[in-house]
């Protein structure tokens, strides 16, 4: 008895009863996908495109804002605990760019890192990514790793900071969250009782709004 060669699968076989058959088979799938993936290809990167548009459309109408609305971005933090006390310090760098502070704010993913555990261990691991976006209108990404133990001796955290184009944010960054995440920074950051100040928020949340329903 013939045995049928590994490397044809027993199941292809069975369906199209030959190897010829499955060879044939096999032959027209990749002429398919050859014929597909360039459309396919081309879509989706009209569709990228298409987001980093939105998506710039979006940062530029709080463009004049945002230096009012960033604040200091922590990348590393320590949790420390001093000899002669019992209180604990997280010491923390925070994030720069050749020597210059970085401040941002976080419009989609973790705005800090996320304590991961399995339940009754006392430790586990600390994880975590955020897309922020800087007082100039540039988007950068955090992703959080690190480790957390009970014993406050030992937890430690670090991040790594990558700058990212806008087609690489579209990626990764929804228009719609980010324009949110803006609209409710601006809200909450607005001052109470100024009527000219309520008349401006109006406006940028009705432009938003216009924004996202087009």
């Amino acid at each position: 008895m013939s045995s049928r060669p590994p490397n044809l699968p027993h199941s292809l076989l069975n369906t199209l009863g030959s190897k010829e058959a499955a060879r044939a088979f096999l032959e027209k799938l990749a002429a398919a996908l050859v014929h597909g993936a360039g459309p396919h290809a081309d879509v989706k990167q009209r569709e990228v495109s298409a987001t980093a548009s939105l998506l710039l459309e979006v940062v530029n109408l709080v463009r004049f804002a945002l230096p009012y609305m960033v604040t200091k971005v922590p990348v590393t933090g320590v949790l420390l605990q001093r000899e002669e006390e019992s209180q604990h310090e997280e010491e923390r760098t925070y994030a720069s760019a050749d020597g210059v502070a970085l401040p941002a704010l976080c419009v989609v993913g973790d705005a800090a890192p996320v304590r991961f555990t399995v339940p009754g261990e006392r430790r586990g691991t600390i994880g975590g990514s955020g897309v922020w976006l800087t007082g100039d209108g540039r988007f950068f990404s955090l992703g959080y790793t690190g480790t957390w133990d009970a014993n406050a001796r030992t937890r430690e955290w670090r991040s790594t900071l990558t700058f990212l184009t806008l087609e690489e944010a579209a990626l990764v960054a929804d228009p719609v969250r980010v324009a949110t995440a803006l609209a409710v920074e601006c809200h909450n950051r607005q001052p109470d009782g100024d009527t000219a100040t309520r008349a401006r928020r109006v406006e940028l949340l009705n432009a938003v709004t216009a924004l996202l329903r087009r």
